[in-house]
């Protein structure tokens, strides 16, 4: 984790919060703007909220916070390192398999399924729609298809993976 030097981890997800444009109608903030608020108002709660609200996640991310306690405080975020660690090999055979010529798409749509199915287990909710749309171009024999959709798999997954962290990094206050 980076340090987030004299800006506390609370100020970043007001500032997260309201420059999302959901402060709107909550009294948070206005037009841009961010204030400062009494530190124990704001927590997890706020990133979990923006996450959930920009469609980055279902209930399934839900249903692993429900299973994490006491016992083992991290478990949501050592299985999200897990999807991470499982997700580098998947996505460098996604790749690979782009590279052959002629594509193999069956190849294609079995590594997808993979990825798919991992991106179920955490509730990574825009990238499976991505990797269904990707299934669906490959099942036509799309190549343009496939491309263009896994460009935007690694945009989606990228972006989850830094909210995500940021999350952690606040729950943990």
């Amino acid at each position: 984790m980076r340090p987030f030097g004299k800006e506390s981890k609370n100020k970043i997800a007001v500032r997260l919060w309201c420059s999302s444009g959901l402060y709107k109608g909550v009294g948070l903030a206005q037009s841009g703007q961010y204030h400062t608020m009494v530190e124990e108002q704001v927590d997890y709660r706020v990133l979990h909220v923006f996450i959930f609200s920009l469609g980055f996640l279902d209930e399934q991310f839900v249903q692993l916070e429900e299973l994490q306690d006491d016992v083992n405080p991290n478990f949501v975020e050592e299985i999200v390192t897990l999807f991470y660690t499982d997700s580098v090999r998947l996505i460098y055979n996604i790749e690979r398999a782009l590279m052959s010529n002629p594509p193999n798409f069956t190849k294609l749509d079995d590594y997808m399924h993979q990825f798919k199915g991992s991106c179920s287990s955490i509730g990574a909710k825009k990238v499976k729609i991505e990797c269904t749309k990707f299934s669906e171009y490959c099942a036509a024999e799309n190549f343009e298809g496939c491309f263009r959709t896994f460009q935007q798999i690694n945009l989606e997954y990228t972006t989850l993976k830094k909210k995500l962290e940021t999350y952690f990094q606040v729950s943990h206050v």
